[in-house]
């Protein structure tokens, strides 16, 4: 995590998320697909990272960012609120 709002002491710039496909992260770079889940406690395709349950992150989206002909990294938006995240979420 190189930026982030709202985390505990240490996390930013310290926290990591595995780079497999069972990790939002991961699968959303390596697949190139947004990785939605509004129930991490309840979540079957993925992992919920340890970062994220410590926080107590109850949905999260997790976005591929493109570079020039590459993906650079990885945008992901979590919250520890009910509701619903969803691709049109970040639709300006």
């Amino acid at each position: 995590m190189r930026a982030g709002v709202g985390w505990k002491h240490g996390a930013v710039g310290h926290a990591r998320t595995g780079a497999d496909r069972e990790s939002p992260t991961g699968s959303a770079f390596q697949t190139g697909e947004p990785v939605i889940s509004n129930h991490l406690e309840d979540e079957t395709r993925i992992r919920t990272p340890d970062v994220l349950r410590e926080h107590g992150i109850g949905r999260a989206i997790n976005l591929l960012i493109q570079g020039e002909g590459q993906p650079c990294g990885v945008l992901g938006v979590d919250s520890p609120t009910d509701g619903r995240l969803s691709t049109q979420t970040f639709v300006a």
